[in-house]
């Protein structure tokens, strides 16, 4: 079976070519004041954004949105972070906003995905497969809690 990359999915979403991807990628993940400062920060320091850039590029490799999670906790534990313009002032991509990226490029997929899932509902009625786990019918069969 063959995966679409994020990347690929990416550009087509946003008719972008792929040398484009990633500087409008790791534009939109960025802290807005970020992204504001960013050219100054790189001008004096060209390795400042190195842990996103190479965020950027893992997200790239993407085949399903759940491989996310992966991807952000490397990022997020990366020794560069704990660093005070980093972690409190947020000169980096925000995590948030990439999952916010990533889960609306892959949402086909995980859409498709939710309905080839086993779940305790019915996706007709949206009552419960288990009788035992149903909430009672009458209300005189909650229990005597008075």
């Amino acid at each position: 079976m063959y995966y679409v990359r994020f990347q690929q999915l990416y550009c087509d979403q946003h008719s972008l070519s792929p040398e484009k991807y990633f500087k409008h990628l790791r534009s939109r993940a960025l802290y807005p004041h970020a992204r504001f400062l960013a050219p100054i920060f790189t001008l004096f320091n060209a390795d400042y954004f190195a842990a996103d850039n190479d965020f950027v590029h893992d997200v790239a490799r993407l085949t399903h949105y759940k491989e996310f999670i992966g991807s952000s906790l490397e990022y997020m534990h990366q020794p560069v972070n704990r660093v005070f313009l980093r972690k409190y002032r947020r000169i980096r991509i925000s995590t948030e906003r990439m999952r916010r990226i990533v889960h609306h490029t892959f949402k086909d997929q995980i859409s498709s995905a939710s309905q080839d899932t086993m779940t305790p509902f019915s996706s007709e009625s949206g009552k419960t497969k288990n009788p035992a786990k149903s909430p009672p019918k009458n209300p005189d069969q909650r229990g005597s809690g008075d």
